[in-house]
């Protein structure tokens, strides 16, 4: 029976003919070349693309030397009779020297499944690596047929948590003209900046998967390097990863440092007695101090104070809307917070003692 699909004749006619020609083995048959590559199988070929040095080596190789290509023999199913199991790049080959036939045998399959499966255990056998966006296609295609982590994992030779990654969409990954990317180099090198001398610090270092001395310089050109270079590549993940650190890196590197200024008092407390190490936060007096009636007798005692106290290390600050730093450690002696350390070196005042009890 004639292929009218393909336009070819029947497989006997192709098979008398061979060994009429007197170069047919048993089982061989002879196609023509330009129909093979035309029709290409329904799920197409399990490759993005074929490398060309392989098919010039392929080409050298003698025809009587050349691996058959395996042909799907189901005449039950004409959407896959006829088409290539295995041997794209010999039949490539054969193309690129304008060769009008090609050798080929017929493998019995019975549906378009196992010509799936069998072609992807052809190729996984003796064929050239497959990437991993083509094994995730293959992965894509099995499942589709119903089958499960297990039975792929053994069908390409992988492991079942391989499968399973490749079943995961990839995460997307910023390309180097987005404006992430951007953002990420402008941060970069402003976190460069900020690194006061010039050796990076270890963390640092960690970051950027160097080890070392590095100076700026060379921390700069390494940070844009990643930025321009990030790509949809699962190998290129890394580099994600590293920009998303350098971001908690620039967050940390911005945090206002302690100043060891011995003229600037403002930041933090060194003794606990020493009030003009100390600043007043109205909002955090607003919570120690109980808001009463007693605004006036407080206004009064700080008076009274002022200059029994002076000598003492106890001084009047006044803010605007803001209270006392005497009457900051009054709240503190009446919570029960530090009540002897804040007392202790205060001289009490008449009247100091009325208001605590009350």
């Amino acid at each position: 029976m004639t292929t009218r699909i393909f336009e070819r004749r029947d497989a006997r006619n192709l098979i008398n003919a061979g060994n009429s020609a007197g170069h047919q083995a048993d089982g061989v048959i002879v196609m023509n070349t330009e129909d093979l590559v035309d029709a290409m199988p329904p799920w197409g070929t399990l490759r993005e693309e074929y490398d060309y040095e392989t098919i010039q080596l392929r080409s050298e190789i003698p025809v009587a030397d050349r691996q058959l290509v395996e042909l799907a023999d189901c005449p039950a199913c004409p959407p896959i009779h006829m088409k290539v199991i295995d041997g794209n790049y010999f039949l490539l080959a054969a193309e690129h020297n304008a060769e009008e036939t090609v050798r080929c045998k017929l493998t019995k399959v019975s549906n378009e499944e196992e010509a799936f499966s069998l072609a992807v255990t052809r190729n996984c056998r003796h064929g050239q690596p497959l990437t991993k966006d083509e094994l995730r296609e293959i992965v894509r295609q099995l499942s589709g047929y119903g089958w499960n982590q297990v039975k792929i994992a053994k069908q390409l030779g992988i492991s079942q948590a391989g499968v399973s990654r490749l079943i995961t969409p990839p995460k997307p990954v910023p390309k180097p003209d987005s404006p992430s990317t951007k953002r990420a180099s402008a941060a970069c090198s402003q976190a460069a900046e900020k690194v006061p001398s010039t050796e990076l610090p270890p963390e640092v270092l960690t970051v950027i998967g160097m080890s070392g001395n590095v100076t700026k310089d060379s921390f700069l050109q390494k940070i844009l390097g990643i930025a321009t270079s990030v790509k949809a590549d699962q190998s290129k993940k890394w580099a994600c990863k590293a920009v998303e650190k350098l971001f908690a890196l620039i967050a940390e590197l911005q945090k206002p440092t302690p100043n060891n200024n011995p003229d600037d008092d403002s930041d933090e407390i060194d003794e606990p007695d020493d009030d003009s190490d100390r600043t007043d936060d109205p909002a955090d007096d607003s919570d120690i101090i109980d808001d009463s009636d007693d605004s006036s007798d407080e206004s009064d005692l700080i008076t009274d104070c002022d200059g029994s106290t002076q000598d003492q290390g106890a001084r009047r600050i006044e803010e605007p809307g803001g209270p006392s730093k005497l009457g900051e450690l009054t709240g503190r002696a009446d919570s029960g917070e530090n009540r002897a350390e804040g007392l202790s070196t205060l001289e009490q005042p008449p009247g100091l003692q009325n208001i605590q009890t009350e």
